[in-house]
């Protein structure tokens, strides 16, 4: 049915550590399919969602850190995040968590020491360099911490304004492609509309909503509320305006 390769990789040698064969396939769904129907008919099984990445965790190949940065691997959306995300899987941040905890346990066992052993004869030894290195190392991760979450989450960001102030045209010109619908009526986005789009590095989901207004109109009204709730919800917030006119009382009340 196809002319596939094989390849074994021998334990410890493999991401799980154990004995694996790769058969790769060409990249038809039909001969994939038909492939793996033969090798479940033959007694094998599917492999549970993250099965091969806690195997790899339980058998001590990677970290938890590792564990997650695999995952953010598979979601990366823009090569920094995706970056980022192959730095932890390396073990960047493994590492950094190991010499902080070196130092503090070197600390701790030096003041263990000299309080339960007064009368032995130990060395004075200064463990505040450790304890600053320790601190100062912590406190960066923390201040990196918010941006790193959204390299990997990515933010969502909500253009909001009064109806036909320009948010679907702002929204196409960011996507640079005629994604929502413009026209010179108002009211022409009755609904929420999402797009994701990598601006500096950062997965950015942008979101159009309906102008916001007071309205009889019961399907109006309710694109106002949705807008509200994704104004709500969204990281960011833009306030959209039409240059041409002064601002009113309306919009400025929109996001204060």
């Amino acid at each position: 049915m196809d002319e596939a390769l094989l390849t074994y990789m021998r334990a410890p040698h493999s991401f799980t550590c154990e004995d694996v064969i790769e058969l790769s396939c060409h990249g038809g769904a039909m001969p994939v399919q038909r492939t793996l129907a033969l090798a479940l008919a033959g007694g094998a099984r599917l492999a549970e969602p993250g099965e091969f990445t806690l195997r790899a965790f339980l058998n001590g190949r990677i970290d938890l850190s590792q564990a997650e940065a695999t995952l953010d691997v598979i979601r990366a959306q823009t090569s920094t995040s995706l970056a980022l995300a192959q730095a932890q899987l390396g073990g960047w941040l493994a590492q950094t968590i190991r010499t902080i905890r070196a130092d503090l346990l070197n600390s701790l066992a030096y003041l263990t020491a000299t309080l339960d052993f007064p009368e032995d004869e130990i060395e004075v030894a200064d463990i505040t360099p450790d304890l600053e290195r320790s601190l100062a190392a912590v406190q960066q991760l923390l201040a990196t911490a918010d941006q790193g979450q959204i390299y990997r989450q990515g933010a969502r960001a909500a253009l909001v304004g009064r109806p036909n102030a320009g948010k679907s045209s702002l929204l196409n010109a960011l996507l640079r492609h005629e994604r929502a619908i413009v026209t010179p009526i108002a009211g022409t986005t009755r609904d929420t509309l999402e797009e994701t789009a990598n601006i500096g590095g950062i997965p950015v989901v942008l979101i159009d909503t309906a102008g916001i207004t007071a309205s009889d109109d019961p399907v109006e009204q309710i694109g106002v509320a949705r807008s509200h709730a994704a104004l709500a919800a969204a990281d960011l917030v833009l306030l959209v305006l039409d240059s041409t006119q002064p601002v009113s009382p309306e919009a400025a009340a929109i996001a204060p």
